[in-house]
């Protein structure tokens, strides 16, 4: 019985995807750039109840989007059971069954639910959205051309509102809508990374694939990375809570490196089907990423003395 338990647990687990909840890292975004406004860097004590509230709603994010994953393995059974690599899934390999999946799910989205509620209204209402987005896609928005990707950046920005939402700060518009981009470069990237993956048999790795073409994809990219690069600099330069000093834009070129390096990561080397270990796998990228957040702290914590 207690082997049975720690079998089901472990499926469970694996298929809540826990390499993927790197992306909730996002919640913490808001707080970062809230330093010297909502918190003071000279007063680190005034940090910690925000700190522990926005792991608190991380955490249950991490629950949300693992019972997302588990519904859409289960609606997937069928098309992941053929697939090489999906059919070693838990749901996909029958190591758990769909009951005990659905039952793990409910119990994760009440999980999750119950604490966004206790945080505050706002944050349950942005939880609430991701889940019904989330599961929209799951559904049918993932098998529409275009729409799959929108509906996952759309995710991504729900989950920066979700940080600021929590600890109850401002987050300016053009922060939201570079996530927005950022997210959908690195979406449509994946779709490419999968279509070489796939190469004569695009449907069996993902249906939608079918839909994409690679060369039209290409074009898209530079777009999008340019695209995000510029609403990011309209952001260090105009938003009403930054420093006055457009400081800020001192850290435009660590961004536009980073994108850069992504993009040629994606092109170049063929990858971007997993970017949650490009991030921590690729040195140059993972310095720049470093190397921002300093530099934004430095800006940030004495611009708002």
């Amino acid at each position: 019985m207690n082997f049975k338990f720690k079998n089901i647990f472990s499926s469970v687990l694996i298929s809540t995807r826990p390499k993927q909840w790197t992306k909730n890292l996002l919640i913490y975004l808001p707080l970062l750039f809230s330093v010297n406004e909502s918190w003071q860097f000279s007063e680190i004590s005034s940090f910690h109840l925000l700190f522990i509230k926005t792991s608190i709603a991380y955490v249950a994010f991490c629950m949300v989007t693992g019972a997302v994953y588990i519904i859409n393995d289960l609606l997937d059974i069928n098309h992941d059971t053929v697939h090489p690599i999906k059919s070693n899934r838990p749901i996909a390999a029958k190591l758990i069954s769909s009951r005990a999946s659905m039952i793990s799910a409910i119990i994760l989205f009440a999980s999750g639910i119950i604490i966004a509620y206790f945080i505050n209204i706002k944050t349950l209402g942005a939880f609430l959205f991701y889940i019904g987005l989330m599961t929209s896609y799951s559904m049918f928005l993932k098998h529409h051309l275009y729409v799959d990707v929108i509906s996952i950046s759309l995710g991504f920005v729900i989950r920066a509102l979700c940080g600021a939402l929590t600890v109850e700060i401002p987050v300016s518009n053009w922060l939201l809508i570079c996530t927005g981009f950022g997210a959908l470069l690195i979406a449509i990237s994946k779709r490419r990374a999968e279509l070489i993956t796939a190469k004569n048999q695009p449907s069996v790795q993902r249906p939608i694939l079918a839909k994409y073409n690679i060369d039209k994809i290409d074009k898209l990219i530079p777009f999008l990375g340019f695209t995000t690069l510029v609403v990011y600099a309209i952001y260090a330069f105009s938003a009403v809570n930054l420093p006055d000093n457009n400081l800020m834009l001192a850290t435009v070129p660590f961004v536009g490196y980073g994108i850069f390096r992504y993009v040629w990561i994606v092109k170049i080397n063929n990858k971007g089907e997993h970017p949650e270990e490009i991030w921590f796998k690729d040195l140059h990228l993972l310095s720049t990423i470093t190397l921002w957040v300093i530099c934004s702290l430095i800006v940030l914590v004495f611009g708002r003395n």
